[in-house]
């Protein structure tokens, strides 16, 4: 949506940022000319974030093997391994194949 020079200086006047705009556009109820954000509107807005934030954090540790812009695996690394992961990033690859003697 583009604002006017009046919605500018009101919003800056009322104490509101331009970044309130997305929001307002996004979880607001249409009501006649405008949007408004009630209560049932935040709460659901708040609810999409804690799913968001449970998603994450039931992704931590998860390790996505790629190659090029291939997936070749999914796997859970434990705890060791991430650390070694971190701290020597060549060992994340697949291990060297060792030939035999």
């Amino acid at each position: 949506m583009r604002m006017t020079r009046h919605a500018e200086h009101r919003f800056r006047q009322r104490g509101f940022k331009a970044d309130d705009m997305a929001p307002l556009e996004q979880y607001g109820t249409q009501q006649g000319d405008g949007i408004l954000m009630r209560r049932k509107d935040v709460q659901e807005g708040i609810r999409g974030f804690k799913k968001r934030i449970a998603d994450l954090e039931r992704l931590e540790g998860t390790m996505l093997v790629v190659d090029g812009e291939s997936v070749i695996t999914v796997q859970r690394a434990r705890r060791w391994k991430e650390r070694s992961i971190l701290r020597r990033p060549e060992l994340a690859g697949p291990r060297p194949v060792r030939e035999a003697q």
